[in-house]
């Protein structure tokens, strides 16, 4: 009897319990074939047995094999049993030999809390920390928690990689890496998803693993208090101390009795009391005062991947801009050659111009011809060009003249 005293006592006690990067490390896997890899990680040990958590594009098919490697480089054989693409989780088992020790789900999410995510990038062997920022979420896959990369190196491996949480002394799995954009942000399953993933498949899981794979609300102590003589605990190791503590679990008992009493009686009011009987609606009141106008809400953020586009649509627009202001100065000069093409032909002298031209840079001294080519002649002597008046027969035996060139 005493020893069950002291049994329930020492699993009443609580401190804090946290476990350092290290462990983190340690219970964070490589998973997949030498053309694929992804990263887990283990959250519970049994006797024969350990399961671990990993992404569901990681996985190839319930039922399938595959290989698990530490960081140390030791692997062990591992059977995909259960996995949900709509949230993306994947759950994973192996022999407990071969597993490293084991991260369970924090029971409940702190808030404020820290945020690191683990994982194998590009397969590499060597596990990778990555500092995290918490960002809001992401509406993919039933709602993603959103997270900057503040440090590390993050890309194609990571997914399925554990994102753990610590705050005042409590730690442990919050989330599973999914996808994300290389060292800029990361997207990992919610800590909600993660337990409500694990909760339903718990009753299939080894019995020395079930409500295993998560911490209490308070967490366990590391080890038992120290005994005395006697076994128990050194202040329950005189009989005044074990009186007393008989005394009050009495107490608390007798407590316990009078609350149940209590209920049951209350239940069966509920159970014998006739359903209440809906009296006739009353008439519609007055219009209440208009409340207060609410505040301004705080500006919205731009997860960074729209940034990014937004950032190649401008560039292309501002291509497009150059194209067309191109085409446009290309079409100007086109104009602008045609225009003085035509105010060229339009400068062009008339006939009649070109031929007084022509006629003006014959010689002085040169004979005219009349239209029966016939040389002209004035008081007996040949005149010139500049002496003989222009009619309308030499110009027309100039044309001819022209044409016989």
């Amino acid at each position: 009897m005493w020893k069950q005293i002291a049994l329930v006592l020492w699993l009443s006690v609580s401190s804090a319990y946290a476990q350092s990067e290290d462990d983190f490390k340690a219970a964070t896997v490589r998973v997949g074939t030498s053309s694929s890899w992804c990263s887990g990680v283990v959250v519970v040990k049994g006797r024969e047995l350990a399961y671990g958590l990993s992404a569901a594009h990681c996985a190839s098919g319930e039922g399938d094999t595959f290989k698990v490697y530490t960081q140390d480089g030791d692997w062990g054989n591992a059977r995909w049993v259960r996995i949900d693409h709509k949230v993306d989780l994947a759950l994973f088992l192996m022999n407990s030999e071969d597993a490293p020790n084991p991260i369970p789900v924090i029971g409940e999410l702190p808030v404020g809390a820290a945020w690191i995510s683990i994982g194998h990038p590009g397969g590499d062997r060597r596990p990778h920390v990555k500092v995290l920022q918490p960002s809001g979420q992401h509406n993919h896959h039933g709602g993603r928690n959103f997270f900057l990369v503040r440090s590390g190196h993050f890309a194609g491996g990571d997914s399925g990689g554990p994102a753990f949480a610590s705050a005042r002394g409590v730690s442990g799995v919050a989330g599973i890496m999914t996808h994300g954009q290389d060292d800029i942000s990361v997207c990992a399953a919610q800590h909600k998803q993660v337990v409500k993933f694990l909760s339903d498949y718990e009753s299939e899981m080894a019995a020395d693993c079930r409500d295993c794979w998560r911490y209490p609300t308070k967490p366990k102590v590391p080890g038992p208090p120290t005994t005395g003589q006697h076994g128990l605990p050194d202040h329950l190791d005189s009989d005044r101390d074990r009186a007393k503590l008989i005394e009050q679990l009495l107490k608390d008992v007798k407590s316990l009795k009078e609350q149940n009493t209590a209920l049951e009686k209350k239940l069966y009011e509920l159970a014998t009391s006739p359903p209440p009987v809906e009296g006739p609606k009353g008439d519609t009141g007055d219009r209440g005062p208009e409340g207060p106008k609410g505040e301004k809400g705080d500006p919205g953020e731009v997860p960074e991947e729209w940034e990014t586009r937004l950032s190649l649509a401008e560039k292309r627009a501002s291509a497009l801009d150059r194209e067309n202001q191109k085409l446009l100065e290309l079409v100007q000069n086109q104009s602008t050659l045609i225009q003085s093409c035509l105010d060229k032909l339009d400068a062009q002298p008339s006939e009649e111009e070109l031929l007084a031209d022509f006629l003006k840079q014959i010689p002085p001294r040169r004979v005219i011809l009349t239209k029966d080519r016939r040389p002209i002649k004035k008081n007996g002597k040949v005149v010139g060009v500049k002496e003989y008046a222009i009619d309308e027969a030499i110009i027309l035996d100039v044309r001819d003249l022209i044409k016989q060139k």
